[in-house]
C-alpha cells in the first residue's frame, strides 16, 4: 500500500488515521452511508489494513460502528489490533463500565464522545477508572450531547469543566452539515483552558483541512484512513 502525500505541518503536529469498522469490515462514510473500503476491486480486511496504517503512522484511531449503534463490540477484533503501537479505541462507551473494557482490550487511550456518554458525572467516573481517557466533543452549532447540562454549555465551557475533572486530551468533531470551515470555537477559544501537557486533536474531512487545523494551534488532526492510502475506494 502507498500512502498519499500529506501536508507539511509544524513540528510535533500529528496526523492520526481513523479506521472505522462495521462487524469485521473496514468502512468509510459516503453519502451518509457506510460502505466497505476496497483496493483494486477487493474489499479489505481489518487487521492487514490496521497493520499497514500502524507502519506509516504512530497512532491509530479505531472506531467500532456496531458498538456505537447496537452495543455489539467486536472485542476479538480490537484485541488483535491493539497489541502493537498506540491505538485510541472508540466503541461507543456510555458509562465507566464500558470504558474500562476498552482499556482491558489493550487500547492505549479510551475515547468517549459527548453524544454517547450519559453525563458529566459519568465522564468523571470514567476518568476515575483510567487516566488514559480522551473526550470527543461532538459539535453542530453547539455541543451535541445526551446530557442536558453539557448541551447548555459552549464548547470552551465544557472543556474548562472537563479539565477541572482532570481530562486533558480531546478530539474536536465538527459535525455541522455543509460546513466550509471547522468552527473556530472548537480550536482557538478552548486553547486557554488546555494545560501545557494536554492535547487537542481535530477531526477533519479531507487533507486540505489539515494545514488549517495546524495553523490554529491544534496538536494534530484525525482523518479517515481512506484519505491516506492511494487507490482506496
Amino acid at each position: 500500500m502507498r500512502f498519499v502525500d500529506t501536508p507539511e505541518c509544524s513540528r510535533g503536529f500529528r496526523l492520526i488515521p481513523s479506521l472505522a469498522v462495521m462487524g469485521k469490515v473496514p468502512v468509510r462514510v459516503t453519502g451518509g452511508r457506510y460502505k466497505p473500503i476496497g483496493l483494486d476491486g477487493e474489499t479489505l480486511t481489518v487487521v492487514p489494513l490496521a497493520r499497514a496504517l500502524q507502519k506509516g503512522f504512530s497512532t491509530l484511531h479505531y472506531i467500532d460502528i456496531l458498538g456505537m449503534t447496537r452495543g455489539e463490540v467486536e472485542w476479538n477484533m480490537i484485541q488483535s489490533i491493539m497489541d502493537t503501537g498506540e491505538v485510541w479505541g472508540d466503541v461507543g462507551a456510555v458509562d465507566s463500565d464500558s470504558i474500562i473494557d476498552v482499556i482491558m482490550a489493550g487500547a492505549s487511550e479510551a475515547v468517549v464522545s459527548t453524544k454517547m456518554i450519559r453525563s458529566l458525572d459519568e465522564i468523571a467516573s470514567c476518568f476515575e477508572m483510567t487516566e488514559n481517557l480522551m473526550v470527543q466533543i461532538d459539535y453542530e452549532g453547539g455541543v451535541l450531547a445526551c446530557d442536558d447540562l453539557m448541551r447548555k454549555m459552549t464548547a470552551p465551557q465544557l472543556v474548562e469543566e472537563l479539565v477541572s475533572l482532570g481530562v486533558e486530551r480531546f478530539i474536536m468533531n465538527d459535525m455541522t452539515e455543509g460546513r466550509k470551515h471547522i468552527s473556530r470555537e472548537l480550536i482557538e477559544r478552548i486553547d486557554r483552558y488546555i494545560p501545557k501537557e494536554g492535547a487537542v486533536f481535530v477531526d477533519v474531512l479531507d487533507l486540505f483541512e489539515v494545514e488549517e487545523v495546524d495553523e490554529r494551534g491544534a496538536s494534530g488532526a484525525v482523518i479517515s484512513c481512506s484519505r491516506l492510502i492511494e487507490g482506496l475506494i
